[in-house]
């Protein structure tokens, strides 16, 4: 096959050049008509598994808020003073303000997708029931000095007969870990916008919003707080930024690397400009066809690249290199045919063993590693072509009117030749030992692989330099949790007016108390439900209360009792909850039952910190989930 090939090439060279600048040329028109989708966030590492599927179902059939934090320190080492409670009140009155407030989770009240320290303070001053303006609260901490907050803060917050005692925990929660409840003093906090759910299903549009945001924290003077917004689509954009510059180093990097190799090894500069154009088509090939694909580039697939520069070139080195060897007793034509019959099959033989190799990716579930293997085996394929075709057909043009044994091929392989023939001859002279070093090594790495652990941290793809970087760290290491809440979810489908479904729901949310990684309110896991939202709404809390409704609170207890159904409770019972739920508490409701045919879906939300294991918490949850065994039950998100 190979030889037959040969005998192509050198009969019709320019044929075989055509055909790689035609499919070279197609592949630059790929790229410019669909061009290349740069895309890095954890949904692409997200495999293609049932609990991805059901994350999928809850971010489309429920209400859900695409969630922002604003990392503010304090300049002068307290967050908990007026003049920095202030200015965090600016900056969300600069929010409620400005175009952003549509794409707020709730829009015609700003106040309730906002929360901070300044907001809590400001409530418990005021002490008033409802919504509060932004100019108001400013009001309230304007007249007071920083010994009367921090008082008012003592007095109401953690004062355990306080009806705002139960802020405590969030209040703590939302400050750096140095908090000291004696000085009522901290050096950072967090603002929490909450945005439309929407924002998570549309990448592009949730970066121009975090950059919209980004502008108004950033602008005007503040004269005793920073403030950072730190969203995931700007940290991915930051991560997709320095992926590109770091490209625009390494792949020239790359390049300048093998001309000092080819320069040394061909001492030859046309024989080096022809393996360079070589890997160039193959990486426009690779390119070419990741962008007719639609495939997503991020920094695992920039690097392919780099990748093709250095198993590509070595494909034009032996072919160069045989060439150059027969072209001493042979024309042109006749040392193509043999350098393509017998090089060219090893480098056949080579490129399928590295396909297949590059292709086994597509047996993980992670469709990021199966587009991976596809444009690293395309490349590969591409590059054995094209230095099939181009790099003998170039050959035979140049030497079409040459003799046998051209001076430059006389002179002999030089330096490197002498030093491999003198390794060749140690390593054949002591065979023994350098297989047992060999063997003895592999043993050593092989045991210090098998401790490797495994871990994805998106943060680990930023640069130690940039801002956002250092701002990252810091909130992992100042804050509880990493100064994020995360939420894991259990979706749960079937008839939701099933009572028995609903006290199973109930026994496995109580199983939950005791699990390390979820957050605790009272001793109580952090978990919000349908279950959990019915009780709120038919229970008084006190002063801060703003769900209670007497209504619902009597028709909730006639037919739930310690917050599950009680014995005689009917399906058309919970029906009438629901419903009148769906009718006064919209949104809430949404977010955690679903309506399709019939009441069919819901979920439960689990508050985990940001830095939980998330083995163990798997493993925590699929033991508190057992309640729900017969029904479907999927743990996900987080």
């Amino acid at each position: 096959m190979m030889e037959r090939a040969g005998k192509v090439i050198a009969k019709h060279p320019l044929m075989a050049i055509a055909v790689v600048l035609a499919i070279t040329v197609a592949s630059v028109a790929s790229v410019a008509t669909f061009g290349l989708k740069q895309e890095f966030s954890e949904e692409t590492f997200m495999p293609d598994m049932e609990m991805v599927k059901a994350n999928d179902e809850i971010m489309t059939n429920f209400t859900s808020s695409y969630d922002v934090s604003i990392l503010v320190k304090a300049k002068h080492g307290d967050v908990l003073t007026k003049d920095a409670l202030v200015e965090m009140l600016e900056i969300e009155r600069s929010i409620a303000n400005s175009s952003l407030q549509d794409m707020l989770f709730t829009p015609d009240t700003p106040q309730y997708s906002m929360g901070s320290v300044a907001d809590m303070v400001a409530q418990i001053v005021i002490k008033k029931q409802g919504v509060i303006s932004y100019d108001e609260k400013i009001e309230a901490l304007q007249g007071m000095n920083d010994s009367e907050i921090k008082k008012a803060i003592l007095d109401s917050i953690f004062y355990p007969f306080s009806p705002f005692h139960r802020l405590e925990p969030m209040f703590t929660m939302s400050l750096s870990k140095d908090f000291n409840s004696t000085t009522m003093a901290a050096e950072a906090t967090i603002i929490n916008v909450n945005f439309d759910g929407a924002l998570r299903r549309n990448d592009s549009r949730a970066l121009q919003v975090e950059k919209s945001l980004d502008n108004i924290v950033s602008g005007g003077s503040k004269e005793s707080i920073s403030a950072y917004v730190m969203g995931q689509q700007l940290i991915s954009d930051e991560i997709m930024k320095a992926n590109n510059e770091s490209m625009k180093i390494l792949l020239p990097l790359a390049f300048a690397m093998v001309i000092v190799v080819l320069a040394i090894i061909y001492r030859d500069v046309i024989d080096v400009l022809i393996s360079l154009l070589a890997l160039a088509f193959a990486i426009m090939w690779m390119y070419g066809f990741g962008a007719a694909m639609g495939y997503s580039f991020n920094p695992m697939t920039t690097a392919i690249p780099v990748l093709l520069v250095g198993l590509g070139i070595d494909y034009g080195i032996h072919l160069t290199m045989r060439y150059r060897e027969e072209r001493r007793s042979k024309e042109a034509k006749d040392a193509v045919i043999t350098t393509v019959k017998h090089v060219g099959m090893a480098l056949l033989l080579a490129t399928i063993t590295t396909v297949v190799a590059f292709l086994s990716n597509l047996a993980s579930p992670l469709t990021l590693l199966g587009e991976f293997g596809i444009l690293s085996a395309v490349g590969i394929m591409a590059s054995f072509i094209i230095m099939i075709l181009f790099v003998p057909s170039c050959r035979v043009l140049r030497d079409r009117k040459g003799k046998k044994g051209e001076e430059r091929v006389r002179k002999g392989d030089g330096i490197i030749g002498r030093v491999m023939a003198g390794v060749a001859v140690y390593l054949h002279k002591h065979a023994a030992v350098v297989i047992a070093i060999t063997i003895l090594f592999s043993i050593f790495m092989g045991y210090q692989a098998s401790h490797l652990s495994t871990r994805f941290e998106i943060e680990d793809f930023l640069p130690e330099d940039l801002e956002i970087t250092q701002n990252v760290r810091y909130m992992m290491n100042e804050f509880v949790g990493g100064g994020t809440t995360e939420h894991v979810y259990v979706l749960v489908k079937g008839d939701m007016t099933s009572p028995q479904i609903l006290r199973a729901m109930a026994e496995t949310i109580t199983n939950m108390d005791d699990d390390e990684n979820i957050l605790k309110a009272e001793e109580r896991a952090k978990a919000s439900s349908i279950l959990s939202l019915m009780k709120d709404y038919a229970t008084f809390d006190g002063f801060t209360d703003t769900r209670y409704n007497e209504t619902f609170s009597s028709m909730y207890n006639t037919y739930f009792e310690r917050g599950v159904p009680k014995e005689n409770t009917t399906a058309e019972n919970i029906s009438m909850l629901y419903e009148w739920l769906y009718t006064h508490a919209t949104l809430d409701t949404k977010m955690l039952l679903h309506m399709g045919n019939g009441y069919d879906e819901s979920v439960i939300r689990i508050e985990v910190s940001g830095d939980a294991d998330a083995s163990s918490l798997y493993d925590e949850l699929k033991n508190d989930i057992q309640p729900l065994d017969g029904y479907h039950a999927v743990i996900t998100g987080g």
